[in-house]
């Protein structure tokens, strides 16, 4: 049950790449990236990406993913599931499912710089539909009130000069603002930012690469108070010499901010 955790099938041409497997995926410039990195040793997934050129010197990608975490939940957890937290929350979904699903539009401007914006749906205790799969929205929790949570992404990637990359990333899980949220109850803002600065040479044939970042996450980022609707890749392990069976959430995003 603990393995294989390296495998996929795949299918890539000039602008089209799809593929369906176990292997990590990363979002973003970021060594350790803020939405989706790859602290986690394995994704089940499907993901798609398509290229166009766009512009002189430029190109256009939209990206689209589904992962499939295990859903399986302890007695504890199951009864978190079922409890109704918010004071907006109209009643708990408690299926056995929970699915991720990401796009991301990346705007190669020029030779020297891109920018990427994404949104990751987490769809918990039900089953998704189309509507929590459509590219063509956003902030699907709107429509998805009560088993949908959604995080906004954005990041950049500029070479000024030769060898040299500067770049950034924010996620946005949740946003407070004060007196229009639902008080002691509703969740805190949430945000996770960084940045850095990456230098590589080419040094008689061996390539010298040197970069320096910085980080911050807030506390409630990637947490939720239904254990289906967190930003979390949970892997399920099992041995039999000792006998044990063991889940590990690992965060989807910076493998460090998880509490």
């Amino acid at each position: 049950m603990s393995w294989p955790t390296f495998g996929y099938v795949t299918y890539a041409n000039e602008s089209f790449y799809a593929s369906l497997g176990r292997y990590k995926l990363a979002w973003g410039p970021m060594r350790n990236g803020l939405a989706i990195s790859d602290a986690s040793s394995y994704y089940d997934n499907i993901s798609s990406s398509y290229t166009t050129p766009l512009w002189k010197n430029g190109r256009f990608t939209y990206s689209f993913l589904v992962i499939t975490p295990t859903s399986l939940l302890n007695d504890e957890e199951w009864i978190k599931q079922g409890k109704v937290w918010d004071l907006n929350q109209r009643r708990p979904y408690t299926e056995g499912a929970k699915t991720i699903i990401g796009h991301r539009f990346d705007v190669q401007f020029a030779s020297w710089g891109r920018v990427g914006v994404g949104e990751i749906n987490v769809v918990g205790g039900k089953h998704p539909d189309l509507n929590d799969a459509n590219p063509f929205i956003i902030f699907h929790n709107t429509y998805g009130e009560d088993f949908s949570n959604v995080m906004a992404s954005l990041d950049f990637s500029l070479a000024p000069f030769k060898g040299i990359e500067v770049y950034g990333e924010i996620a946005i899980d949740d946003v407070s603002f004060g007196s229009t949220e639902a008080g002691a109850r509703g969740k805190p803002t949430a945000l996770a930012y960084g940045g850095g600065l990456r230098y590589a040479t080419d040094i008689k044939g061996t390539l010298l690469l040197a970069s320096v970042e910085l980080y911050h996450t807030d506390t409630w980022m990637y947490n939720r108070w239904q254990p289906l609707l967190t930003f979390t890749n949970r892997i399920y392990t099992k041995s039999e010499l000792p006998g044990s069976r063991d889940f590990t959430d690992y965060p989807l995003g910076f493998k460090y901010g998880l509490i």
